[in-house]
């Protein structure tokens, strides 16, 4: 079996390197992934492996997160994570039915150095383990409990709308989706696009018909900003309008005759730049379950209401 040399230490053979490496390169995929990496490694029937006698401690994998990332959602659940600290929490033995299978389960939780408490289900061999080792261990004793691959679950709960409200400063209007967007005239919904070869074709899934006579509305992404950080609102059409003063037919044109000119429609909206105002906000289904990071506005309140 041939020894293995770095690349560095590769000699060229007749000024050409030859390179012949017996594995199989996939692209990674799907949920509950053990690591990060675009590709996987995946072994052929000629593939030779050896004993490595020293392994870089960076290439071992363990890579704990933060109790508080999971606790707010921060932690993509594609990938499977490692968690480590202090078990503070064991619940009873218990006997599950999981895929038809009576299942042994335990329920731990951890505690960190900062407070932070998670909650982590054992299934199987591993909650047999660990229910023998906590019981058999002095009691007041430090138990230090180390997962590796753990799957975050979805919260399966009820969603309920919250709604608050904001005082806010309005920093700057994203542009990146637009000003405004296309509805019918008939229910006001929002019309789709569908491209042909000659003419563009504006449909309306709630009438379902397709739409000659539309009607554009506002749709502001506003960055705010208050003395705690920023965020991103969503302003639609009559409270953008009761802003700025103007309709956005008014500042769109018609159908087929749209303004051309940016700077002509920036420095109208742009007079809601560095203006302060109550808003009421809601945080919707969207907002929990894709961790959509842009809320809309429901109300604005003026400040003699305060």
């Amino acid at each position: 079996m041939s020894t293995f040399k770095t690349v560095a230490e590769l000699v060229p053979f007749k000024e050409i390197c030859h390179i012949y490496v017996q594995i199989i390169l996939i692209q990674s995929g799907g949920a509950y992934r053990t690591s990060k990496h675009a590709y996987l490694i995946e072994f052929v029937c000629n593939t030779r492996v050896c004993v490595c006698d020293f392994l870089p401690r960076a290439l071992t994998g363990f890579q704990p997160v933060a109790f508080r990332d999971i606790l707010d959602g921060l932690v993509n659940t594609e990938y499977l994570v490692d968690v480590i600290d202090q078990i503070v929490g064991v619940s009873h033995f218990e006997i599950v039915s999981l895929n038809g299978k009576d299942t042994e389960k335990i329920t731990l939780e951890l505690q960190n150095q900062l407070s932070d408490r998670l909650t982590v289900h054992l299934l199987g061999k591993y909650a047999i383990f660990v229910h023998d080792a906590t019981q058999n261990l002095i009691q007041k004793k430090c138990i230090i409990c180390v997962i590796r691959f753990a799957k975050i679950g979805v919260f399966k709960g009820n969603l309920h709308q919250q709604r608050y409200i904001v005082m806010c400063t309005i920093a700057a209007i994203d542009y990146d989706m637009g000003w405004y967007y296309m509805s019918c005239k008939i229910c006001w919904k929002r019309v789709l696009l569908v491209p042909s070869d000659h003419m563009k074709n504006y449909y309306c899934a709630k009438c379902n018909n397709y739409r000659s006579e539309l009607l554009p509305r506002y749709n502001l992404q506003l960055v705010v900003l208050d003395n705690t950080g920023h965020s991103k609102f969503l302003l639609l059409d009559n409270l953008a309008e009761e802003l700025l003063g103007i309709p956005c037919v008014a500042l769109y044109g018609s159908s087929s005759d749209q303004i051309e000119d940016p700077v002509v429609v920036h420095s109208v909206l742009s007079k809601l730049v560095g203006g302060t105002y109550f808003c009421k906000i809601v945080i919707e289904e969207q907002n929990f379950m894709f961790n959509c990071q842009t809320f809309k506005v429901l109300e604005i309140i003026p400040t003699y209401e305060f």
